[in-house]
């Protein structure tokens, strides 16, 4: 068991250091303190299924290296995983855009920037869905199968670190425009039907109208949409566990 110790720490910081970024531990809601215990509690069965041949660098300075490595690999996992779920929140700026909505001035994230109540939305749905798939069981396996293919310490690591998060941003731009896109293209169809009433009955006083009549036809067409967001958010989030096992694979091959 003694034995064991060095590699349970090199595990500790890769899971530690991936669940203080990685959605939904890493909601402002859920206290670093619980993310710790969560990590600790997740890293001795990892540790114990991990190859018996397989041990940590000896020496002080190779084994510091290796535990900043890992909790540098554990934050790429983090974030890509934050990016897919930063999709949803994209999605629901496009979509507070078009609304013309903006309550940045009442609600604010912890990084003080705005915070619109469609994205808000968008983001707690995406979480929903995701735990609602057990998604977070799905995260754990895919952590555990990194493990076994990118083990503490071995491969090459962060100098490919680059590749799996392009692939990671991807995802959330098409996330966000998969899931924006209904709503859009809804209120352009009716910006182009108000425009053209415009042209054909120029003396109508249509922007007292369109000020009126357009913020209830954006939440209607929000209630209308919301349905195909759904499968959306399901799809692209159920693929999250299988990208973090290719970004695993790509990075313990040194990107071949």
């Amino acid at each position: 068991m003694i034995d064991l110790l060095p590699i349970v720490g090199l595990v500790f910081a890769r899971t530690a250091a991936a669940l203080m970024v990685a959605p939904p531990f890493a909601h402002r809601a859920v206290p670093w303190p619980a993310r710790l215990g969560l990590a600790a509690a997740l890293t001795v069965p990892l540790a114990v299924g991990l190859p018996t041949a397989h041990a940590a660098p000896s020496g002080a300075v190779s084994y510091l290296a290796a535990f900043i490595h890992e909790a540098a690999f554990g934050l790429v996992l983090g974030f890509a995983v934050q990016l897919v779920f930063r999709g949803a929140e994209i999605a629901g700026h496009l979509m507070d855009a078009q609304l013309r909505f903006s309550w940045g001035d009442v609600f604010g994230n912890p990084a003080g920037e705005p915070a619109t109540p469609v994205a808000q939305l968008l983001y707690l749905m995406a979480m929903a869905a995701f735990l609602l798939a057990n998604g977070h069981h799905l995260l754990f396996e895919a952590w555990h199968r990194g493990l076994m293919v990118l083990p503490p310490g071995g491969g090459e690591g962060l100098s490919w670190a680059g590749l799996p998060l392009v692939r990671a941003l991807t995802e959330c731009f098409l996330f966000a425009l998969q899931a924006a896109a209904p709503l859009v293209a809804l209120l352009f169809l009716f910006d182009i039907v108000t425009a053209l009433v415009a042209r054909v009955e120029p003396r109508l006083p249509l922007d007292p109208m369109v000020r009126t009549v357009r913020p209830a036809a954006g939440i209607l067409g929000l209630a209308l949409t919301l349905p195909l967001v759904w499968p959306i958010m399901r799809h692209h989030l159920h693929h999250l566990p299988g990208l973090l096992n290719a970004f695993a694979a790509l990075l313990a091959g040194g990107g071949q």
